[in-house]
């Protein structure tokens, strides 16, 4: 969430999603736009597309990953920190 909140900051607008309906609700009431899934978050991105992916390293992250590039399409980035 640390990230997030810098993230907004410093001006980006961010659509964040966690696993934990906890995490997401503490993200909400800082004021970050939460979703449902990781699909959710695609549909709020803009035109122009990037993600910040922050998860521990395993077979989760890597089919997150493997969504996204397939989902996100030419001229996306995805940045990745564990």
């Amino acid at each position: 969430m640390m990230l997030a909140k810098k993230l907004m900051a410093e001006g980006h607008t961010v659509i964040a999603f966690d696993v934990e309906a906890d995490c997401r609700r503490e993200m909400a009431t800082a004021g970050i736009v939460t979703t449902s899934s990781v699909q959710a978050v695609l549909l709020h991105l803009p035109k122009e597309k990037t993600v910040h992916v922050v998860m521990a390293e395993g077979s989760a992250r890597e089919a997150v990953l493997k969504l996204l590039a397939s989902e996100l399409g030419p001229g996306a980035r995805i940045l990745t920190e564990k």
